[in-house]
């Protein structure tokens, strides 16, 4: 049966790696080198120094462990996985090019995990339904494009690219989880005093 799943994924992501040589153009492979870079460890590990100095001076501090758990968690895990897995790129093309396993992707686990967080951080921050709906599409607009950006420059199989989304997803949902836990805590207590 896993035999069988594999072997699926595995048809996909051929079919998918021969979609985008035949949609590969000079003008977009230029616009998807550069979006890309939005999910380096470099890029998003400034975003998450930024957002963190950002959530200090908005007293908001609670938030930061946690937006640290699920950045950290997610990278630990893919790079785990990378080299478990051990999974060979897919054929290299012209003016890109990475030196390290192919599942999952890291560019995906890291927008993921940043974007996601960034986003539930925001929408509890807003009562607007406005500013929560445009927050999401925003982050899974930047998430899509980072992601696809992968497959568009032949770095990544499709499965992947999912599998890094997912694994951002998960740790998302553990820091959300233990940020949430935290934040009842804080507010018992609130009330607990005001009695």
């Amino acid at each position: 049966m896993f035999a069988s799943l594999l072997e699926k994924i595995g048809h996909i992501d051929a079919s998918v790696v021969l979609w985008a040589e035949k949609v590969r153009m000079p003008g977009l492979f230029d616009f998807f080198k550069f979006t890309t870079y939005a999910g380096t460890i470099a890029v998003t590990a400034i975003i998450a120094v930024i957002t963190s100095i950002a959530l200090i001076r908005q007293r908001k501090r609670i938030y930061i462990l946690y937006l640290w758990l699920a950045y950290v968690g997610a990278e630990v895990t893919t790079w785990a996985i990378k080299y478990m897995v051990n999974r060979p790129r897919p054929e290299i093309i012209a003016g890109v090019r990475e030196f390290n396993p192919s599942f999952p992707s890291g560019h995906a686990t890291a927008v993921t995990s940043i974007a996601l967080y960034i986003t539930y951080v925001l929408v509890k921050s807003s009562s607007n339904i406005k500013t929560k709906t445009s927050c999401v599409i925003g982050a899974f607009s930047i998430i899509t494009f980072v992601s696809f950006s992968r497959i568009y420059l032949n770095l990544h199989y499709l499965s992947d690219v999912v599998f890094g989304f997912l694994i951002g997803l998960l740790w998302v949902s553990i820091a959300c989880c233990f940020c949430e836990k935290s934040l009842s805590k804080i507010q018992g207590e609130r009330c607990g005093r005001n009695r």
